[in-house]
């Protein structure tokens, strides 16, 4: 429904609403000119710093929250009881006789089960109350004042009525960055997408927005002072509940999930940083579905999408790597070469780079690893020699793309290694432990796993560079026919 399109009933909702709003506003005054107590927000998020990284560190104040002005509505006994306000009393009727708005309020299968139930009917009218409380309660944080004045009511109803009238809706979605800082205030990496440093209001607003079912630790969660933003996205409006819980739509977060996961394999690719995310976040764009005081108004989940270690006191690591915008000028090539690419070796190459940085288990990573490795440097149909073939095109592609000064011939003979650890994995050896160390030609010892990860990178990168030799059979053709007798016999 656009919001040009004004109906009937939206005008008499709007008029219904201000008038429970300017009812509520007067009683507030009068509560307050004889200096009734009202409480307060008793779980208002506050922010510190965290001990070694100094990034953001979330806690709760008991006491220091600003007045909540929905409490003098609400209890046991309540200051203002909402069932002695005619105002509310009218706009729970209206709501209730008009199931196009009611329908927006609540969920059918939710209404057909509290009609004919007397127990619960007091549900609906408690819910739709605790709307026009929030509102009045947003209003005085605003407007500073318990005076009706129809141009502050405007700014904060107009936001409701979209989220309740509008078939669809416009977000930007926020992703904070973990564990790494930032030379720059906001950077754009492509059309609608960019790295921003979110700010105080930002940042208080995020704190208590998790998923209870996937547990973050509160020291990971607030680690990040810039999010990567995915501006204007479009989302459906069904109903106004369904909007506290986007992320059940299994279409807008596979979606999401696709550029998020993209940019942080471009990342890994480029610095082969520690990092990941613990929440996204819904920015509604002229719409809001809560109000919480003078808070900025955000949707969101936590999401345990970092590695688990960063919860054994990962705070503490005093040289996070910082990124500046040259980096990030890198990182937006990859990512938008990641992002437009159709070759499905090269996307699950970078998911099984993603999965590197997640993992606990080392024997994990070097199969993660391996995986990626294969999906780039083998064709569809080899089955025999693979572990020779794959390290001969490694060893191939070094010769376009200098990794560490290596020679192919080094290189091959890692790959190699990297290959024999795995395979003492996959088949159960005892013995495993003695491959999990590579010599190289400096008599350097490297654990398998962290030049696996290395070398999915650095493979991951050239052909991103090199689209071309994604095709397998031009490495051989190319890198390896073409000059190889001109090195050392491998």
């Amino acid at each position: 429904m656009e919001e040009s399109a004004t109906q009937p009933i939206e005008i008499e909702f709007k008029r219904l609403v201000y008038e429970a709003v300017r009812e509520g506003l007067q009683r507030l005054k009068l509560i307050i000119s004889d200096g009734g107590y009202i409480g307060t927000y008793f779980d208002w998020p506050q922010i510190s710093t965290l001990p070694g990284c100094g990034l953001p560190s979330f806690y709760e104040s008991d006491f220091s929250g600003p007045v909540d002005y929905k409490m003098a509505f609400q209890g046991s006994k309540p200051l203002v009881p909402p069932d002695e306000l005619g105002s509310f009393k009218n706009l729970v009727h209206f709501i209730k006789t008009n199931e196009d708005i009611l329908f927006r309020f609540f969920p059918k299968g939710m209404v057909k089960r509290i009609e004919g139930d007397s127990e619960f009917k007091h549900i609906i009218d408690r819910m739709i109350y605790s709307f026009a409380e929030e509102l009045i309660d947003r209003y005085i944080h605003i407007g500073n004042t318990c005076e009706f004045y129809e141009f502050i009511a405007d700014d904060i109803y107009k936001n409701y009525a979209r989220s309740i009238f509008q078939d669809e809706l416009f977000v930007d979605v926020y992703v904070p960055i973990l564990f790494l800082k930032f030379s720059f205030d906001e950077i754009k990496l492509a059309p609608n997408i960019k790295i921003q440093k979110m700010d105080q209001e930002f940042q208080l607003a995020r704190a208590k927005i998790k998923s209870y079912n996937r547990g973050v630790h509160d020291s990971v969660l607030s680690a990040a002072t810039h999010a990567l933003v995915l501006k204007n996205w479009r989302i459906n409006n069904q109903n106004r509940l369904s909007l506290s819980d986007l992320f059940s739509d299994f279409n807008i977060y596979a979606n999401l999930n696709m550029e998020i996961e993209d940019f942080f394999a471009a990342l890994r690719i480029i610095t082969g940083a520690y990092t990941g995310y613990a929440q996204i976040l819904i920015s509604p764009r002229g719409w809001a579905l809560h109000y919480k005081a003078n808070l900025v108004p955000l949707e969101g989940t936590s999401i345990n999408a970092y590695p688990k270690w960063f919860e054994n006191y990962y705070w503490l690591n005093e040289e996070l790597q910082e990124l500046n915008e040259d980096i990030i000028t890198e990182i937006s090539m990859i990512f938008l070469t990641l992002n437009n690419n159709e070759q499905n070796s090269i996307h699950i190459a970078a998911n099984r780079l993603n999965l590197c940085f997640l993992r606990d288990d080392e024997d994990d990573i070097v199969l993660d690893a391996a995986i990626g490795l294969d999906a780039l440097l083998l064709s569809e149909n080899e089955r025999s020699e693979t572990t020779h073939k794959l390290a001969m095109r490694a060893g191939a592609l070094a010769k376009i793309s200098k990794w560490d000064s290596k020679s192919p011939y080094d290189v091959f003979k890692e790959v190699k290694g990297i290959y024999d650890y795995r395979s003492k994995i996959v088949h159960g050896s005892k013995n495993a432990s003695k491959k999990r160390e590579i010599t190289s030609k400096d008599k350097e010892r490297i654990p398998a796993p962290q030049l696996a990860v290395k070398y999915l990178r650095a493979v991951l990168l050239v052909l991103i560079n090199n689209p071309k030799y994604l095709n397998p059979i031009k490495i051989d053709s190319e890198l390896l026919l073409g000059s190889c007798s001109q090195d050392r016999d491998i």
